[in-house]
């Protein structure tokens, strides 16, 4: 008998797949509240990224400023979501941070879904995630909405072989372009 791979896709509601916070900013009247040691990401710093993994940012903010507000620390390899204005850039933290209010903060339950293959779904959906956007002045993605998203997803196993394949994709690309860089020097 000849045996096939196949490839089993399995629908789930994102909330079933991932878990979601959001972010906060600590007041900017208190001084005490900045110049801090924890990184505190803005949509700026993403739509300005180059790369899918970020490490520092323009801001920090104490812990005291931390705790005068939502802000929540992301672990490391979570996936920052800018919801608000700007919807569907995204980035995965190396280190631990703290969002504004403009980001759907994700970790994903591992025996589910890849980080990476995650980032590349957003990347992918980018457009569909913009039109679930809400509101007069400044679009935005909610909570309430995201989690309830339906995808299909394949196995764990070949979610890894996609992102990898495609992680070296994006390496590629940002070598070369540090070589035109350096030779445009």
């Amino acid at each position: 008998m000849d045996k096939k791979i196949t490839n089993i896709r399995k629908k789930y509601l994102l909330e079933d797949i991932v878990s979601i916070s959001g972010g906060g900013t600590p007041s900017t009247k208190c001084p005490e509240y900045w110049g801090g040691n924890i990184p505190f990401l803005t949509p700026s710093d993403v739509t300005n990224q180059k790369c899918k993994y970020i490490e520092k940012t323009k801001s920090y903010i104490t812990e005291l400023g931390l705790r005068k507000s939502s802000a929540k620390i992301n672990p490391p390899y979570s996936i920052l979501l800018t919801s608000r204005a700007t919807i569907g850039e995204c980035v995965i933290n190396k280190a631990p941070m703290a969002t504004n209010q403009g980001f759907i903060n994700i970790q994903v339950k591992r025996d589910k879904v890849n980080t990476e293959y995650f980032f590349y779904w957003i990347k992918n959906n980018k457009n569909y995630l913009i039109s679930l956007g809400r509101g007069a002045i400044y679009p935005e993605l909610v909570k309430s909405i995201f989690k309830k998203i339906e995808v299909e997803i394949p196995d764990i196993l070949t979610q890894q072989k996609i992102a990898f394949i495609l992680s070296a994709y994006d390496d590629l690309i940002e070598n070369n372009t540090c070589r035109i860089k350096t030779l445009e020097k």
